[in-house]
């Protein structure tokens, strides 16, 4: 079985995973999983049998199942992890959030290297291409 990885200096809400339950239920699915201590969250019905929520994951490897019209399912639709039918659940590798790096400047030229004016490129094109 798979355990969180905690990751340093993580957002503590996670990054924002949209979970769908597409395997048949009548009137209610719930999500559950490792990083809610099993705790259910309340999934909402798209239509056409379709059943969505989106929240916060840490990043890292996790186990989670669904609570359809009061049973524990996993479903087929996922990834699983688990040795028989009573001990499968749903498995998802959550990766963080990319960093993005605030704008970066420019760095100066290389030593001894002269920089080309525009119109000094456009005749260096010119003459590559035999138009000079």
């Amino acid at each position: 079985m798979f355990k969180p990885q905690p990751t340093k200096g993580r957002r503590e809400d996670g990054v924002k995973v949209e979970f769908v339950y597409c395997d048949g239920a009548r009137d209610d699915v719930q999500l559950s999983g490792d990083w809610t201590d099993w705790r259910a969250i309340q999934m909402f019905h798209e239509g056409g049998g379709m059943w969505s929520v989106v929240t916060p994951v840490p990043p890292g490897a996790h186990e989670f199942k669904f609570i359809v019209d009061g049973e524990w399912k996993h479903s087929n639709r996922h990834p699983t992890i688990g040795i028989d039918e009573t001990s499968l659940n749903n498995v998802r590798v959550v990766l963080p959030e990319p960093r993005i790096e605030s704008q970066k400047t420019i760095a100066d030229p290389p030593a001894g290297s002269i920089p080309l004016s525009k119109t000094s490129r456009a005749a260096s094109r010119a003459s590559d291409t035999g138009m000079d």
